[in-house]
């Protein structure tokens, strides 16, 4: 017997188990969409880079397979966790479902603007519009998630929660330069630094 990935998060939510992804406010959601203004085309080493270092991507992700297709493309945030080859020799993204519109749960539902939440699911790259960043990190184990994907035939790139980790903490002991053009403000304790001479140079004797 299957079952839905929405009544498998109500049992879940029973059991006093919660989603991986938070709750997401609207303001959240759409400071998040509108990152989407950055977008790009697919790239292969921006995705290999976000799994690796656990970043949260957006995608506009148009569905065309043997059941249907997506008269338009969808946005879609998501936690990706691999990327390989599938059985049909397609480049596959594995991904946790933040948030978005689902052509899926709009054919279950019947509305057009149908969005799914909190499932994993597989995305084929080549149905990827585009995709951007959301400056979202995420980590630590993810319940589900199998490194040894049996949907793919070979792995390009593998999420590690450690690795994830500590590249994530190397980014908050990382000093911050100031953009160029702007004053970096000293801590309270700070000593003052003394002035330069500009005045003449006094004649050697």
């Amino acid at each position: 017997m299957l079952l839905s990935e929405s009544y498998k998060n109500r049992i879940q939510q029973l059991a006093g188990i919660k989603p991986l992804g938070e709750a997401m406010d609207m303001s959240t959601k759409s400071a998040i969409m509108n990152k989407s203004t950055n977008r790009t085309s697919f790239n292969l080493d921006v995705m290999k880079k976000a799994i690796q270092q656990g970043q949260e991507v957006g995608i506009n992700f148009q569905s065309n397979n043997k059941k249907y297709k997506m008269p338009t493309t969808k946005a879609r945030i998501i936690w990706p966790v691999a990327i390989g080859v599938d059985k049909s020799g397609d480049m596959v993204v594995r991904g946790y479902h933040i948030t978005g519109q689902s052509e899926k749960k709009a054919r279950a539902t019947g509305a057009r603007t149908a969005e799914a939440e909190n499932e994993w699911r597989l995305f084929k790259v080549k149905n990827i519009k585009t995709m951007w960043l959301t400056d979202r990190p995420f980590n630590g184990p993810l319940p589900g998630y199998n490194p040894r994907d049996t949907a793919m035939t070979s792995v390009i790139a593998s999420y590690d929660p450690g690795k994830a980790k500590r590249y994530q903490d190397s980014l908050k002991n990382k000093p911050v330069t100031p953009p160029e053009g702007e004053e970096q403000t000293p801590p309270a304790n700070a000593k003052p630094i003394p002035p330069k001479n500009t005045g003449p140079t006094p004649p050697k004797i």
